[in-house]
């Protein structure tokens, strides 16, 4: 009989975040072991979608062969895109600005 492995499986939501700790045989993929801590499922109820996994924040694929203490993380898609939520970020502190130097000119008068 072969030596099991342990490994977690991890799933960050906004609100909440889940851990599960599992032992799988050598040779078992990302996918089953994913599948064996049953986040697969509470991602897809919770997001919708299956998620993409990635070991220590590295995107693996789903054929990824698990090594002993990995840590498997769930990655679901991104709610904004970063370049876009960073531009209207810049484009109101330029507004926020702009305003105050209106308001500033204004009172000397």
């Amino acid at each position: 009989m072969s030596e099991m492995l342990t490994v977690d499986v991890l799933l960050a939501l906004p609100h909440k975040c889940w851990r599960r700790r599992i032992e799988i045989a050598p040779g078992t993929t990302a996918a089953d072991a994913v599948r064996a801590s049953g986040l697969d499922a509470l991602c897809h109820e919770q997001c919708g979608q299956m998620p993409k996994i990635g070991v220590f924040g590295r995107k693996v694929g789903d054929d990824h062969v698990v090594q002993a203490g990995e840590r498997l993380e769930l990655y679901r898609e991104l709610t904004a895109d970063p370049r876009q939520r960073r531009r209207a970020d810049v484009q109101a502190r330029r507004e926020r600005t702009r305003l105050q130097q209106a308001r500033d000119d204004g009172s000397g008068d």
